[in-house]
């Protein structure tokens, strides 16, 4: 197995910073995802980690050995692009039995190894197609059986669900991760979508701008986010300017209690998920209930939002179910309960 640790790593292109003091571990035999829109840095990274950019500063470890002296093709780090990049001209056997075949192995085991690893990835039977009269999802797996197939100790993956529609997304994702943990393989993913990381790793590194914004599991980044930035980016939409004393906070809708956490005392933002903001009875029993009317409600299938105002000026969103939503209309004063746990004030 191997821990990938990036110590202040920084990448410039001319004037522009594409990285900036990176400094993350990828854990060995995990899926660490670096999260963040497009053209923060991330694929940056991973070329770098590979080996097919030099870094302006910093340092990449395999197990605390720097891997820089160190030439592409010697790393055991192989990468799978977004656009797959299979050789038109070459059959899916050869395809997937290339690395091998460069490296000087017998015909006869490559031949087997393909067989192999054409099962693994769920394409048993295919080896003589050529890539074009495979599908999209189909040359995803072609590509992810050739790098799998030379024994890397760390696999780097560019977007390899970005091109595939939301069914084959799913079933890549369920394939990726079922890989990854019979071949306890050091994992790399780099991808824009929140929920695709979610489901993907055990760790996420968010980015912006080329900087690492919060790294953790993907628990943290919906029940502790670092910043208002990190929060949006995951989704939230509630957020409440206040003044902070111990496990109160003072806002413009009135005191509300919060639970023990570490961040000190003086202004802060609360934020609170849509699924967490509860409807319920006007009885005064549950701490942190407020009054809110109707301002909007857009039904979402499994879900609908409500979209409420507190006050004179202060909106919130809530979701709720579509049944429980059929009696709160437009227009409907309601009660809202905001749990303690899930207030996270943002410094």
């Amino acid at each position: 197995m191997t821990k990938v640790e990036l110590q202040q790593l920084s990448k410039q292109f001319g004037e522009v910073t594409a990285v900036s003091h990176v400094s993350l571990t990828a854990p060995d035999g995990r899926i660490t995802a670096l999260l963040g829109p497009s053209g923060c840095g991330k694929t940056t990274i991973l070329k770098t980690i590979a080996g097919l950019l030099t870094p302006s500063s910093g340092d990449v470890l395999f197990n605390g050995r720097s891997i820089l002296p160190i030439p592409a093709e010697k790393r055991n780090a192989v990468m799978v692009f977004q656009n797959h990049l299979l050789f038109p001209y070459l059959s899916v056997g050869e395809n997937v039995g290339f690395g091998l075949k460069m490296r000087g192995v017998e015909a006869a085991v490559i031949r087997q190894k393909v067989e192999e690893h054409l099962a693994m990835v769920q394409l048993p039977g295919l080896a003589n197609r050529r890539p074009n009269e495979l599908s999209g999802g189909q040359q995803q797996r072609v590509a992810l059986a050739r790098a799998l197939i030379v024994e890397p100790t760390v696999l780097l993956l560019d977007e390899p669900l970005s091109n595939l529609d939301a069914h084959l997304r799913e079933e890549m994702r369920q394939l990726i991760r079922s890989l990854q943990r019979a071949l306890n393989m050091t994992t790399i993913v780099v991808t824009h979508d929140q929920e695709e990381a979610v489901l993907l790793a055990d760790q996420i590194g968010l980015m912006f701008d080329g900087k690492l914004a919060q790294v953790g599991p993907p628990s943290d980044f919906y029940e502790r986010p670092s910043t208002r930035q990190v929060a949006s980016f995951f989704g939230a939409t509630n957020f409440l300017v206040g003044e902070k004393r111990g496990n109160v906070v003072e806002t413009a809708v009135g005191s509300l209690q919060i639970a023990p956490n570490p961040i000190a005392d003086g202004p802060v933002q609360l934020t609170i998920r849509p699924e967490h903001v509860q409807l319920v009875p006007a009885d005064g029993r549950l701490p942190n209930q407020l009054c809110a009317t109707v301002q909007e409600a857009i039904y979402a299938g499994t879900h609908t939002r409500l979209r409420l105002i507190l006050g004179s000026d202060t909106a919130l969103t809530l979701l709720t179910s579509p049944s429980a939503a059929k009696t709160v209309g437009v227009g409907t004063a309601v009660h809202l309960h905001l749990p303690p746990d899930h207030l996270w004030p943002l410094p």
